[in-house]
């Protein structure tokens, strides 16, 4: 039945007992005090409007966002207001929204100044507030979107719409497109990790048959003008283990990256680190001689304790190789013995458990962001591991 039906609370994350309320008949109340005394703040709204979502700002305890819709009365306006004190005055935010009904608006729980609306033809977001609208076209159809949501910590945003499913995109990049972002050449945002897999590019498993999306690093990139760019994957010493070129469109890209490396630069990537890595043993061997050839002779030790004959046990103990330890391997003639045989033929991938530099040159400028592919949890199986990389 029409005018007698709540469709929307919000209460306040800055102070207990705030609440807002919006009705199908177009009036949004408030109250203070957990919802003994009310107050109509419809004053300044659109009149008769169904309202479609009421959001208290995480942010200042008397700003509160609403989006309403005539939908039901075959008015297609945008409508979308903004309060910063509590509902006494409204300000609108519609200017630059499509002729269609607002169905939803989120505002970002870790940036201030970010926005989003959910239309019956989309979505939309807003770097500034509600000052300017730009559409979320990429990839999603022209769906009414009926509710929204963000990830506080990872910032996805999750969008539910009518007939045609949920939708997740990575929307974090955005809470760090500044106007000083926006006036740079190229500018390469925040990566998530992605997890490791070092049987990946074996083929995969005889008796799983369903298919499986592969991993990949979504690399949100900003170009100031259209042209190509290229992006390098280095380690910690610098060497380069892939170069992809890529087309850039002015504003935000996204280049999704399997994690693929060139052959020929991974394996002058890994003599590099081999190289080091003898270089440091050497110096820790010699200083180690030099260090027990000034020690003097010691005094009679006495008779160790149950505590210490436990430590002995473990020193005993045989040190991880190589392969375990995640170290390069050292020694040739056991590196000539468990040699990949499928090394010269098979797809190869970063190493899991490695940090690494992806470097953005564009226009002359240049940017890096950091890449880490995290090594798998000791006995999680390779397919668990890809399930849980995708809420991580």
């Amino acid at each position: 039945m029409p005018f007698g039906t709540i469709t929307t609370v919000s209460e306040s994350p800055k102070r207990f007992g705030l609440l807002y309320a919006g009705t199908d008949e177009g009036k949004v109340w408030l109250t203070r005090d957990g919802g003994l005394n009310w107050s109509d703040l419809s004053n300044g709204l659109a009149p008769g409007r169904w309202v479609t979502r009421v959001v208290a700002s995480s942010f200042d305890e008397g700003t509160v966002y609403v989006s309403q819709s005539g939908y039901r009365d075959d008015e297609f306006s945008p409508y979308v207001f903004r309060s910063t004190d509590y509902g006494k005055t409204w300000q609108s935010l519609a200017a630059g929204l499509p002729a269609e009904p607002v169905n939803t608006v989120r505002e970002d729980p870790k940036a201030k100044n970010l926005l989003y609306v959910g239309t019956d033809m989309g979505v939309f977001v807003s770097l500034d507030s509600g000052q300017t609208w730009m559409a979320m076209a990429g990839g999603l159809p022209h769906v009414p979107v009926h509710d929204l949501q963000v990830h506080p910590r990872e910032g996805d945003l999750v969008l539910a719409t009518h007939g045609r499913s949920v939708y997740l995109t990575e929307a974090a990049p955005l809470r760090k497109l500044t106007p000083e972002v926006m006036g740079k050449a190229v500018f390469v945002f925040p990566i998530k990790d992605v997890p490791g897999n070092p049987g990946r590019g074996y083929g995969e498993h005889p008796w799983i048959t369903w298919p499986r999306q592969s991993v990949v690093a979504r690399i949100a990139y900003w170009a100031r003008a259209a042209g190509p760019v290229t992006l390098s994957v280095k380690d910690e010493n610098g060497s380069v283990w892939q170069e992809v070129t890529d087309t850039a469109q002015p504003g935000m890209n996204v280049l999704a990256y399997d994690l693929g490396v060139d052959p020929k630069r991974a394996d002058a990537a890994e003599a590099v680190a081999k190289a080091k890595a003898r270089d440091k043993e050497a110096r820790e061997k010699a200083l180690a001689e030099k260090t027990a050839k000034s020690m003097k002779s010691p005094s009679p030790a006495p008779s160790p304790t149950p505590a210490a004959e436990e430590e002995d046990e473990d020193a005993e103990r045989p040190e991880k190789t190589a392969s375990s330890s995640g170290k390069p391997m050292l020694d040739p003639e056991l590196e000539r013995l468990l040699a990949d045989p499928m090394r010269a033929t098979r797809k190869r991938y970063l190493p899991a458990g490695g940090t690494y530099t992806v470097e953005a040159r564009a226009g002359g400028a240049t940017a890096t962001s950091t890449l880490k592919v995290k090594p798998p949890k000791e006995g999680e199986t390779d397919e668990e591991d890809e399930a849980g990389a995708e809420i991580e």
